[in-house]
């Protein structure tokens, strides 16, 4: 995942968003490029629970993108033979 982040300005905001998400996940690989004002983190968190501890710390997230939509069944299909 990979968040366009404002606030980050030095090396004390990537020491705390990174620690921050590993609270969450602690064997998340964390990514901070302040020129580029992007945060990277692969690990288990889902969006919402990095988001939430990135701004947790006080930074704000801008851009997180959207979770894919969940397939929809095609309108012949009632579902129940699928689960």
């Amino acid at each position: 995942m990979q968040f366009t982040v404002q606030g980050m300005t030095c090396d004390h905001c990537i020491r705390a968003i990174t620690a921050a998400v590993l609270r969450r996940d602690l064997g998340a690989r964390v990514n901070v490029d302040l020129a580029a004002g992007e945060v990277r983190v692969e690990g288990r968190l889902s969006q919402a629970e990095a988001v939430a501890a990135i701004e947790e710390e006080g930074y704000a997230v801008v851009n997180a993108p959207m979770p894919a939509a969940p397939a929809i069944a095609s309108a012949s299909c009632c579902g129940s033979c699928h689960s």
